[in-house]
């Protein structure tokens, strides 16, 4: 920057003239935008060093490669591991992309036949051995509503056994239910009501969350 002069000191020339002298404005700093402007710029010649180099060398070993097609040896494969060796270094990082939300219109889903016994009375009218039932019939109404559904050879347990993911938020509910499911269907062992209502409401509470949330 120019050196400012603040004040006269002495003029061999002529005397003492009447002058003033100018102030000179402070030296303008270095624009921030400018500067970030500069540091952008550098991360295209970044990209290039990074990316465009390595694929450069990548492409002219693949021209190499296409040259000495007719000669197979250790030159031809020292060729092909630098090609994928470059083209590797390069590859850039796959996204996780958002999963699609399944909807499901609520006249044609077959799980909307399907209601929580418990939610019109404290006792409803059906035996404890129908209400598990009920709830595996809805479960597997909407696994089929979702795509999803069990196979026909397969049992409850082979249908745990690769539960689909759509259905992961009631997986807990649907292996316990499940288990009331194997012993309602396949045994003559009698069921008390009273500690089995608390675990099929749990059911049903999941169930009517994640129905609603795929229903339109």
């Amino acid at each position: 920057p120019m050196t400012a002069v603040d004040r006269h000191v002495a003029d061999p020339w002529f005397g003492d003239p009447d002058f003033e002298l100018q102030e000179l404005p402070d030296a303008l700093a270095p624009s921030p935008f400018l500067e970030r402007l500069q540091q952008a710029a550098l991360i295209p010649l970044g990209l290039f060093l990074v990316i465009g180099i390595p694929r450069g060398l990548a492409a002219l070993l693949r021209t190499l490669r296409i040259l000495r097609a007719k000669r197979a040896g250790r030159l031809q494969r020292f060729l092909e591991g630098c090609e994928r060796a470059f083209l590797r270094l390069t590859r850039w990082p796959r996204l996780p992309r958002p999963k699609r939300r399944v909807r499901i219109q609520r006249n044609i889903a077959t799980c909307t036949r399907y209601e929580n016994p418990y939610a019109d009375s404290a006792e409803p009218a059906m035996s404890i051995r129908k209400q598990i039932h009920h709830a595996y019939a809805a479960l597997c109404a909407l696994a089929y509503d979702l795509g999803v559904p069990p196979e026909q050879s397969d049992t409850p347990l082979e249908f745990l056994a690769h539960f689909p993911e759509s259905l992961q938020s009631i997986e807990e509910e649907a292996r316990d239910l499940t288990q009331l499911y194997l012993i309602a269907a396949y045994t003559e062992q009698p069921l008390d009501p009273q500690p089995l209502r608390s675990r099929l409401q749990k059911f049903w509470i999941g169930y009517n969350r994640l129905r609603n949330r795929v229903l339109r």
